[in-house]
């Protein structure tokens, strides 16, 4: 460390201590650090208000962000994404809260659901459930065929989500959802929903699963339940994998922040 820094060291002290408490590693750590440290020697940096703003821009430059643009969405009609996760982490609630969101930012918006977790009990009324809050149609989808199909009806619509079954342990899940998208014959973006409480180990056993399905975006989900982002943030940035959005509660479609550097510092040093 370079002793020779217009603001007091032990300002930049706090930030590596509350950063390294956050579980976001040594090698991100310092990065940050690095980073924060040029700045402050550059723009002259004295007051902690300052800080606090080049920390929000550093965390936000060093984690890759990215939602769906109004460009895709113009490209592709129906824009379609398929929403992948390991079981309980909140896909098919975010899923609503991304269509509800989708409704309202755009006006005259046509949206459609497609429930293809044909296994989870219940799955398909809670989706419903949703469509019908959301006043938007839904389809049910067995195979890759009826995939197909239910994107053939909905070729009028701006966007369609799609909702798959939980992940598991067992690669032949991802496997049968790869296969679906083989033969719905159709160019679908993928995203990955992950929770904010789970560990290292969980989240590289989910990579495992959805390494095969492509996914450019993931969702942290749960970000209100008291877990700091910082294990999920490594794993992104070690995957150099996308963060879209983050899920902070339940409420549909409130509760769906965009990742801004505000809001990441805010989960993941305060946490």
């Amino acid at each position: 460390m370079t002793p020779d820094l217009p603001i007091d060291r032990y300002a930049i002290d706090g930030l590596e201590e509350g950063l390294l408490g956050a579980d976001i590693g040594a090698e991100l750590t310092t990065s940050l650090i690095d980073r924060i440290e040029a700045r402050v020697r550059d723009e002259r940096i004295t007051s902690m208000d300052r800080l606090t703003e080049v920390l929000r821009d550093e965390t936000r430059a060093l984690i890759p962000q990215r939602q769906a643009s109004t460009i895709e969405i113009a490209r592709a009609k129906p824009f379609v994404i398929l929403v992948v996760g390991v079981n309980g982490t909140g896909k098919t609630t975010t899923i609503a809260k991304l269509a509800a969101r989708h409704v309202a930012d755009r006006r005259r918006a046509r949206v459609g659901l497609v429930m293809a977790d044909t296994l989870r009990v219940g799955a398909r009324e809670q989706l419903g459930a949703y469509a019908r809050l959301l006043d938007v149609p839904m389809e049910v989808a067995r195979d890759g065929g009826e995939l197909r199909a239910a994107l053939a009806r909905f070729a009028d619509r701006d966007a369609v989500y799609v909702d798959t079954a939980g992940l598991g342990g067992d690669p032949d899940e991802a496997a049968a959802v790869d296969a679906m998208l083989g033969a719905a014959e159709e160019p679908i973006a993928r995203a990955a929903v992950v929770s904010a409480g789970a560990s290292e180990r969980a989240l590289h056993a989910a990579w495992r699963q959805f390494d095969r399905l492509g996914p450019a975006s993931c969702i942290v989900t749960k970000v209100d339940e008291g877990a700091s982002l910082g294990t999920a943030c490594t794993w992104l940035r070690e995957r150099q994998l996308a963060l879209a959005w983050l899920g902070t509660g339940q409420r549909v479609p409130d509760d769906l922040a965009i990742p801004s550097g505000s809001a990441l510092v805010r989960w993941l040093v305060a946490a």
